[in-house]
């Protein structure tokens, strides 16, 4: 008639529990689950990844050419 979940205390009296599940199929279990997946990017976060992912290759080049002509010079 009742569930009783991970971590409950009996303050008083007797009781009997039947456990159903264990693991991710538990009420924890599916918490953790969905907690650990993250969405997709949307909006302005996926318009900077893409930004970023564009930019960083000429980024690195012009660090690059930075420090060989400094070595150099």
């Amino acid at each position: 008639t009742c569930m009783v979940f991970e971590g409950t205390t009996v303050v008083a009296g007797r009781a009997e529990a039947l456990v159903v599940d264990t693991g991710d199929h538990t009420e924890a279990g599916r918490a953790v689950a969905l907690a650990s997946r993250t969405p997709p990017p949307a909006g302005v976060q996926a318009r900077l990844q893409e930004l970023t992912r564009k930019a960083l290759p000429f980024t690195l080049t012009g660090g690059a050419l930075v420090t060989g002509l400094s070595l150099l010079r």
